[in-house]
């Protein structure tokens, strides 16, 4: 009872500690937010602008439209075109990127010029890949499928890489929070017998027997790879009593702007869902 006691006295204190904290949320300070991308795809490739808002605007960040873009790498210039369906959305002509070309991203808008830029490193392709059911006998006993792929990985280490898979070609993970990344510390050189797991938790329901699906690995540098890691610190990570105060992200963008420009090698491999063995 003595415990009980002790909690009741506490109770009011706490109550009448409160103190109501005005927080400045800098909601006049918009900025330009870009996220770009070139690879070694033979297709139109893209830069999207649009702006930072209030923290209390719920809406779609606005578009900025207007902008002059292009890319420039291993002595050729693309000028970007704005998309004539959506704001904001800038394109190049039907392109590709070579591997070891540092590529650089230059906009001008009202005046202001912003720059960032990015090396196209290279990534090994995919000897084959497998998808399958499995049924998780440790925790939940839900089904899933699972990706799993076959790859050496690159000697030395510094590697990183992102992974999307499509389903009858239609791509399964849009949001950077539905992709799979890894860097190579712990794996550098490898080539495991039993594979690389790459996804492991699509529902079983999602696939049928038969299903072509597409897994696709991309590379990235190492800053890119941090800057994912603490945007999710900054979003998905955040909620817990112990969390830390919010902290700007990385950019490779120049002039205050926001986001991320980045050159990636592309390979993919395709294999069809197998049946759930009993």
């Amino acid at each position: 009872m003595k415990r009980i006691f002790y909690i009741l006295i506490l109770l009011p204190l706490l109550q009448s500690c409160t103190e109501v904290i005005n927080f400045d949320l800098n909601d006049d300070q918009a900025r330009y937010v870009f996220d770009g991308l070139i690879t070694t795809d033979k297709k139109q490739h893209f830069v999207r602008i649009t702006q930072s808002t209030s923290f209390y605007y719920d809406e779609v960040a606005p578009a900025v439209s207007g902008a002059d873009v292009s890319i420039t790498g291993g002595g050729q210039t693309f000028i970007l075109t704005e998309s004539a369906t959506e704001s904001g959305l800038y394109l190049t002509d039907s392109i590709e990127g070579e591997v070891g070309t540092i590529y650089t991203m230059n906009a001008v808008i009202d005046g202001e010029t912003f720059n960032a830029s990015d090396t196209l490193r290279d990534v090994n392709p995919i000897d084959t890949c497998f998808a399958f059911p499995i049924i998780d006998t440790l925790f939940t006993l839900d089904t899933n499928y699972v990706v799993i792929m076959f790859a050496q990985e690159k000697p030395g280490r510094g590697d990183h890489y992102i992974w999307n898979y499509y389903l009858n070609d239609e791509l399964e993970t849009p949001d950077l929070r539905d992709k799979n990344f890894a860097n190579d510390d712990f794996v550098d050189g490898a080539y495991p017998p039993e594979g690389w797991p790459i996804f492991d938790d699509i529902p079983f329901q999602k696939i049928d027997v038969g299903d072509k699906i597409t897994l696709e690995m991309m590379s990235v540098g190492g800053d890119y790879f941090d800057f994912v890691f603490e945007l999710f610190l900054q979003t998905d990570f955040r909620g817990g009593f112990f969390d830390g105060p919010p902290a700007n992200i990385r950019t490779n963008l120049s002039n205050g702007a926001l986001g991320y420009f980045r050159a990636s090698k592309v390979v993919r491999n395709t294999t069809y869902a197998l049946p759930l063995i009993p």
